[in-house]
């Protein structure tokens, strides 16, 4: 897995919050702080300030060098990203070449989302290509089409996630209409793209049957074979503890994502349509 750090949606469920910002970022784990403050001494910016039993780190005045980062004793600085060139990524891509030969694997592009670096990650795939790598790029789609036509020639799939139908929901949640995501996947499957189409199954906010019917009748008209439903978990609440921010929780209604895939396929009377993780 490569990802990609900056993301144009803000979503409220967001598993990932490190690749929301477009540049390096600190992030402390207060619960392994030995108060050594070394952190506090080397920080060039003066950001990060002593409260308590715990740090606080100014992130409008972080400038993401991770000084503090390198030089703790404890582990409890941790930093979120690092600037890469496509021939440093492809070296550690590489380093599990023997095992994609003998599974068939290869290399995801992730973020984030990766799509707002099209020329890095063009370039990427086409190396991977190149040696024979598979390529897989999961995406979101609410970049601009060209960005997708840059590198749909070096991928082999791509994974989108579709968070909601309703055009003024996905922006509840997300920040933006869903709008430019559709039409970017409608595009690319009059061009050949070879999509799966995922769901997020976020429980009592897209998990009505009428909004996943919905997303199977406009998957279908894609020509997609599968949509998967991913099933939500709360394990990024620690990273958003990490990183300063808060954290909304909606694993309060767990649901059986097997049994609603069942149920799904059996409305549409198409067994293997919806598939989970």
């Amino acid at each position: 897995m490569v990802y990609l750090k900056g993301c144009p949606l803000s979503c409220a469920w967001c598993h990932n919050p490190e690749g929301l910002a477009p540049r390096p970022e600190t992030a402390c784990d207060g619960r392994k702080c030995i108060h050594c403050r070394r952190c506090v001494e080397l920080c060039p910016n003066g950001c990060i300030s002593p409260a308590g039993d715990t740090l606080v780190i100014d992130r409008s005045r972080c400038e993401g060098c991770l000084r503090c980062v390198e030089n703790c004793p404890s582990g409890a600085m941790t930093g979120y990203g690092r600037t890469m060139t496509v021939e440093q990524t492809l070296e550690q891509i590489l380093k599990d070449q023997a095992y994609f030969r003998a599974t068939g694997g290869g290399v995801t592009v992730s973020g984030g989302e990766c799509l707002l670096y099209p020329a890095f990650v063009a370039q990427l795939l086409r190396r991977c290509r190149e040696l024979g790598v598979h390529t897989l790029v999961e995406s979101a789609f609410h970049v601009p089409y060209s960005a997708i036509q840059t590198v749909a020639p070096y991928t082999d799939q791509f994974y989108v996630d579709i968070k909601h139908m309703d055009p003024q929901i996905h922006r509840q949640y997300t920040g933006q209409s869903n709008r430019r995501i559709l039409e970017n996947l409608e595009a690319l499957s009059r061009d050949g793209g070879r999509i799966l189409p995922r769901i997020p199954v976020i429980p009592g906010e897209n998990d009505s049957r009428e909004n996943l019917l919905a997303t199977a009748d406009f998957g279908r008209s894609l020509g997609a074979e599968n949509i998967m439903l991913l099933k939500y978990n709360a394990l990024a609440s620690g990273k958003y503890r990490m990183l300063g921010k808060s954290f909304r929780d909606f694993s309060r209604d767990a649901v059986d994502i097997p049994t609603l895939c069942q149920t799904l396929n059996q409305a549409l009377g198409k067994e293997g349509f919806f598939i989970c993780t």
